[in-house]
């Protein structure tokens, strides 16, 4: 399958790590990312030497004629059955505001991931980066096939934590927001458990705890499980 030609911008991120984490999505998948860069980004230390490239209205204005803003705007297309066409520009915005009002109107398409979860009604910007550039990316083969009853068919979800807590609470977010009702939480960094006041805050904000009604079951290292197929 020939990819299509995908450039990804940023447009006011806000978290130095968000921007990392785009960064290396679209390393990992060949593309051009750059940043729209309203929040001094650039002046960040955790980015010096990460090849972080500020791009102009002007750029986007002059460039692919397919420009996507990928949000969970009204009437936005899923992104599971878009096709992008041969070049285009994904858009993706600000971590509490969205799209800036300049990028939306720049904007050709509308996509967004749908989520199942009745409360939690947006990824991380970085998830949303990686769920975009994998499906728009490649071209896509044939429709996708859905069914009903997916809750029968889907696996139980273990996390095996690391010592970032807003790196956990966002992950357990976007779980919610994909419908999982239960994680089972190996929780080796003790950042979610076993944690002081600071750090359990950053976690669950993060998770959106307050409209995340996802059920954690605490897992030690040491547990053993007995499933016939395990993905990693």
């Amino acid at each position: 399958m020939t990819p299509h030609r995908i450039a990804l911008v940023g447009d006011g991120i806000e978290n130095p790590g968000n921007a990392l984490a785009m960064l290396h999505a679209a390393a990992m998948y060949g593309v051009e990312c750059r940043f729209r860069d309203t929040r001094d980004l650039a002046a960040d230390p955790t980015l010096a030497g990460a090849g972080f490239l500020p791009i102009a209205d002007e750029a986007l204005r002059d460039g692919p004629a397919r420009r996507i803003a990928f949000d969970n705007l009204s009437g936005a297309a899923d992104v599971y059955s878009f096709r992008p066409g041969p070049e285009s520009v994904v858009m993706l915005g600000n971590e509490r505001r969205g799209l800036s009002y300049e990028c939306r109107r720049l904007a050709t398409d509308a996509v967004q991931v749908p989520m199942l979860s009745r409360r939690i009604n947006c990824l991380n910007v970085a998830a949303a980066s990686a769920v975009a550039l994998h499906y728009l990316h490649h071209v896509q083969v044939g429709t996708m096939a859905v069914g009903g009853h997916t809750s029968r068919r889907r696996p139980d979800l273990l996390m095996i934590g690391g010592s970032d807590p807003i790196e956990l609470g966002s992950a357990l977010r976007s779980a919610a927001a994909f419908g999982w009702e239960r994680v089972l939480l190996e929780d080796r960094g003790g950042v979610w458990f076993d944690c002081d006041r600071v750090v359990r805050s950053e976690g669950r904000g993060a998770a959106r705890r307050g409209r995340n009604d996802i059920r954690l079951v605490r897992c030690p290292p040491s547990a053993q499980y007995a499933y016939p197929e395990v993905v990693v």
